[in-house]
């Protein structure tokens, strides 16, 4: 009976607690409409509408603006009745703040539910090296769609650190299917090919080019059959596409050298057959265009760093992937010029 009666007495005095902070919320909310009056302002409903909802807005604001936004200290209570009425009286801001409250704490929860997956991902992915080769295929699969749906969620994602630890997390997924892949690498090719196409749809440059890089690697590895070699090459073209296509890319090579325009050609018609970009130009110059610019050392994409690295790396992986004579090679800009990938031919005489 008695912790009945003292239990019943505390939730009482907390009854009490919440019903005057409503009581002043409400005359918060009301003064808010004097006020609003007083200063001469429009008001959107007749009186005996706005006097009513200016009371009930203001008891709403005073309960969130005590309780869930500042988590005030209830036993200073003329404090906390002060603060209850201020917030009845700025009832909008208060609203505005909790709504924002309410979105961030989806926002964390959704980014932690991703964080959490690509984990797991990553876990499934480090236990390939375990899996009888008969499973293998399975696996990898398997592994590939959970770090799919972490691609597909990155976009919810707006912290920092958040995005850095999925980003570690794809990385060892890309790492892992690199180590089983000389047992399985048709299912390695596609599991970075459905990982690239994935980020590239959703403007994940950075991963797509990590996909990239691995597919670009297996058609350049004389190990590996040529009809995966031909397939790791086009998936290189196609996932290339989502992170090039906005860009203009200019071929330099110096007039009157028949062998470097022959080049030059071979290089436009890969970019458009493989539609990298579909704004390509030859551009051939002088000696003295080459010494202002900076003479190429042999083959080069130029580029920005810091903006363009993406871009420029996957026109090199491609151009290299169909033609590994080309040798091409990445070097900065000397002169800024946004959008825009600069390709430079030069034949080296030995």
């Amino acid at each position: 009976m008695i912790n009945v009666t003292r239990e019943s007495h505390k939730e009482a005095i907390n009854i009490k607690e919440v019903v005057q902070i409503l009581i002043f919320g409400g005359i918060g909310g009301f003064l808010s409409w004097v006020y609003t009056v007083t200063m001469g302002k429009p008001i959107a409903l007749i009186w005996y509408y706005a006097i009513p909802a200016s009371i009930f807005l203001g008891t709403g604001a005073a309960f969130v603006g005590v309780y869930v936004i500042a988590h005030s200290d209830t036993r200073a209570v003329m404090r906390c009745l002060g603060f209850a009425l201020l917030c009845g009286f700025s009832w909008k801001p208060i609203y505005d703040a909790g709504s924002a409250l309410v979105n961030q704490t989806f926002q964390q929860q959704e980014e932690r539910g991703i964080v959490s997956l690509s984990g797991k991902s990553v876990k499934l992915a480090q236990e390939l090296q375990k899996v009888s080769t008969d499973k293998l295929p399975e696996k990898i699969d398997e592994v590939a769609k959970a770090t799919i749906q972490v691609v597909e969620g990155l976009p919810q994602i707006k912290t920092t650190n958040a995005r850095r630890q999925v980003m570690t997390n794809i990385n060892g997924f890309i790492n892992a299917i690199d180590g089983v892949a000389s047992k399985k690498p048709r299912e390695a090719v596609m599991a970075f090919k459905e990982l690239g196409e994935a980020s590239g749809k959703r403007g994940e440059t950075e991963i797509a080019n990590l996909a990239v890089t691995s597919l670009a690697a297996f058609s350049q590895d004389i190990s590996q059959p040529m009809d995966i070699r031909m397939e790791a090459s086009q998936f290189t073209a196609e996932i290339s596409s989502f992170i090039t296509r906005d860009y203009n890319i200019e071929i330099y090579y110096q007039k009157d050298r028949i062998n470097e325009e022959k080049v030059a050609k071979n290089v436009e018609s890969i970019i458009k057959s493989k539609n990298i970009t579909n704004r390509v130009v030859l551009n051939p110059q002088t000696p003295e265009f080459f010494k202002s610019a900076g003479i190429p050392l042999g083959n080069e994409v130029r580029y920005e760093p810091g903006i363009e690295d993406e871009a420029a790396q996957a026109v090199v992986l491609v151009l290299n992937s169909q033609d590994p004579s080309l040798n091409f090679q990445l070097r900065p800009v000397i002169v800024s010029t946004p959008s825009a990938l600069h390709v430079y031919i030069r034949i080296v005489s030995h």
